[in-house]
């Protein structure tokens, strides 16, 4: 994540900026998430499903991990919920805020070279690739998501 046009330069950004990362409980912090889910009106140039304009406390799930990027403030400013599956892990919600300080970056990255250190899950799927719109799209191909079908079955 060194080269130009990765995410590298865009997490060491929000650094450089005073931006952190740790494991949270997202009912310890349910005012901050629905700021964020709040922030604006639209997501990836669609109206945001209202399930994320109602403030609620999160199930607990064993099988998953949040995690959390903080301001230099300490402010929550975006948040991923991951969730193992096998062999493979998969972004459950994801959502920051949308200010180009490279916090979202920061936080896949962060999420991804876990991933691989900890040499549990072969793959990482962040929902769909082709299907996604021209920025997002690449944001994942920063990140280093490439498509693939795959084939699986929970038991």
């Amino acid at each position: 994540m060194r080269q130009r046009g990765h995410a590298g330069p865009q997490s060491r950004k929000a650094l450089a900026r005073g931006y952190t990362l740790r494991r949270i409980d997202r009912n310890d912090y349910l005012d901050e998430i629905h700021a964020i889910h709040t922030s604006s009106a639209e997501r990836q140039g669609r109206p945001l499903d209202s399930a994320y304009l109602r403030r609620h406390r999160y199930p607990v799930q064993p099988h998953c991990t949040c995690y959390g990027v903080f301001d230099a403030a300490g402010r929550l400013a975006a948040y991923c919920n991951v969730a193992r599956f096998g062999n493979f892990a998969a972004t459950d919600q994801l959502m920051g805020y949308k200010n180009g300080d490279g916090a979202m970056y920061l936080l896949l990255a962060h999420i991804i070279c876990e991933l691989i250190e900890a040499r549990e899950v072969a793959w990482f799927m962040y929902d769909t690739y082709l299907g996604a719109r021209p920025g997002l799209r690449d944001f994942k191909r920063r990140l280093g998501f490439q498509p693939y079908r795959a084939r699986y079955a929970l038991v």
